[in-house]
């Protein structure tokens, strides 16, 4: 066997094991788009309001003020995190 015919027959398993009906849409599209030769650019997919909103993230952790250790960060979200 090829080893592309194992990375297939890897793929197709995992696809079986897959219940969820709105992740398979998902990735039969990203595939469908490769196939066709279009990036999936998730970029171009936002709108403009949702590409501000993640430039202005990306300029606030370049702000030390507004940045939390991870031990901190652990500590506000405790009350949430699943045991």
């Amino acid at each position: 066997m090829s080893h592309l015919e194992v990375i297939k027959d890897q793929f197709h398993d995992l696809i079986d094991r897959v219940q969820d009906e709105a992740v398979l849409v998902r990735y039969l599209g990203a595939i469908a788009s490769e196939i066709k030769g279009e990036s999936a650019d998730l970029w171009n997919d936002l709108t403009p309001k949702q590409q501000k909103d993640v430039l202005e993230a990306v300029d606030q952790t370049n702000d030390p003020s507004r940045l939390i250790s991870h031990q901190e960060a652990i500590k506000r979200h405790a009350p949430w995190r699943i045991r």
